[in-house]
């Protein structure tokens, strides 16, 4: 599981007004689901781009809550077990920067975009008790971002696996340049990705200590994909210690960390789809 979790999941409601807005862009092309299955992609592709635009802070194409396939809230999801087998999860520690590069308002990333979120779902004392552990600054408000979109619900999703089955997790921490260890950029050190627009991706040529960074990935993932847990220098993860591997040029194992911003958010998950 990579950079996200059951979060970023939108409410039923949210779900039927979105398909409601692409059915008024496509007209007649939404009348149906043959109609539909007869459009060209790239009228798709503009009526995404038009809901996207009249549904900032979240991404139209998103699975929801439907009380089928899925139960009908994010409570009910966490109370729900997972099935009992490993799980290796993580998220990059800048995920958030990339949102705010890419054009267009994809995921809250303003104060008061998430101050919003958190007092809507959790209430004013979690909210304020969550805001507190994060500075008025830049670097607070894009870690607050991150935690709050990915990073969180991914380690709290660990935190209940690991209640019943092994789970191991990771935190990526090298850094491009420009965007910072920004969300997906861990795939460029993972996958064959070659040439010049991939080393710009990834911030430099896939040499030296890059290198062995994606091959000591790439490694740990086979072997939990053969053996259902990585090697052994990454130790496993239960919810009392907090113990995961920091990917970097050089890795380290670390215990609780951001501690003070875990301890605040007390398991709780905030949806930026889960408003109607």
């Amino acid at each position: 599981m990579q950079s996200g979790a059951v979060s970023m999941i939108h409410s039923l409601g949210k779900s039927a007004g979105i398909a409601q807005q692409y059915r008024a862009v496509l007209g007649d092309d939404g009348r149906s689901l043959e109609a539909l299955k007869a459009v060209d992609l790239y009228r798709l592709f503009e009526a995404q781009a038009a809901v996207g635009a009249a549904n900032p802070g979240t991404i139209p194409a998103s699975p929801w809550l439907d009380d089928d396939l899925v139960p009908g809230t994010l409570a009910d999801v966490h109370r729900a077990q997972a099935a009992p087998v490993p799980l290796l999860a993580g998220a990059t520690r800048d995920e958030v920067r990339l949102f705010e590069l890419m054009p267009g308002d994809i995921l809250p990333t303003s104060w008061p975009a998430l101050e919003t979120l958190l007092h809507g779902q959790l209430g004013t004392e979690r909210a304020q008790a969550i805001l507190a552990t994060y500075p008025r600054t830049t670097a607070g408000r894009r870690a607050l971002a991150g935690d709050l979109t990915f990073v969180m619900p991914t380690r709290h999703f660990a935190d209940r696996h690991a209640a019943h089955s092994p789970t191991w997790f990771y935190r990526f921490d090298y850094a491009h340049p420009i965007a910072g260890a920004t969300h997906g950029l861990d795939l460029t050190l993972t996958w064959p990705m070659r040439g010049l627009r991939a080393a710009l991706a990834r911030g430099g040529r896939m040499t030296g200590r890059r290198a062995a960074l994606g091959q000591r990935m790439t490694r740990h993932i086979a072997h939990f994909v053969r053996h259902g847990r990585p090697e052994a220098a990454w130790p496993a993860y239960d919810a009392s210690q907090g113990q995961m591997m920091i990917f970097n040029l050089a890795d380290r194992v670390e215990t609780r960390p951001e501690a003070a911003r875990w301890q605040a958010w007390a398991g709780h998950d905030v949806g930026v789809g889960l408003t109607d």
